[in-house]
């Protein structure tokens, strides 16, 4: 047994071993992809008072980290007290998404900024939001094949066609 082992290692060079480069350093084979936000860029964006990028971050689908979080700065404060009310109205859009209810989705987008909060979203930004999957209405619309819905999100918010989830538009799917 130990004659076999020993073969094979002579067989390979001195410096190569599996996932070492040349100069014995780890080589990561791995192909590079976007990682979530942690914890400390969040906390680094609310102390700069960065609104847009938390805003994006609700519409991605990323809402739940925001839940929690402090700040002195008013407009972020009154920003994450409506993330709540926002991460509740993006999930009922989904779900009715996936019900096929185009009326209870017309309702909410009409009525998208409540007296209670302080914070507004358009309903433009709120129909190309995505949930924890990285999903739109329309996405889960043509899944489901729920051609009313379908044409009244095409025919009012056109630019829901051209976001994609992970990696592709939502006509793709059909």
């Amino acid at each position: 047994m130990k004659s076999i082992v020993q073969k094979r290692q002579k067989n390979l060079s001195k410096n190569v071993l599996f996932g070492l480069g040349p100069n014995m350093c780890y080589v990561n084979y791995n192909p590079p992809r976007i990682l979530p936000m942690n914890q400390y860029q969040i906390k680094k964006l609310i102390k700069e008072g960065n609104v847009q990028s938390l805003e994006e971050m609700l519409l991605n689908g990323e809402g739940y980290k925001l839940i929690g979080h402090y700040s002195v700065n008013p407009k972020i404060k009154i920003f994450l007290q409506s993330v709540p009310i926002y991460i509740a109205r993006i999930d009922m859009l989904q779900d009715s998404a996936c019900k096929g209810n185009l009326r209870d989705m017309q309702v909410l987008l009409k009525n998208g900024n409540s007296t209670r909060n302080i914070y507004k979203i358009t309903p433009t930004k709120l129909v190309c939001s995505k949930d924890l999957n990285g999903v739109t209405v329309l996405h889960k619309a043509v899944y489901y094949d729920f051609l009313d819905i379908i044409e009244w999100l095409v025919k009012n918010y056109p630019q829901t066609v051209h976001i994609k989830d992970k990696v592709l538009i939502p006509l793709n799917i059909y």
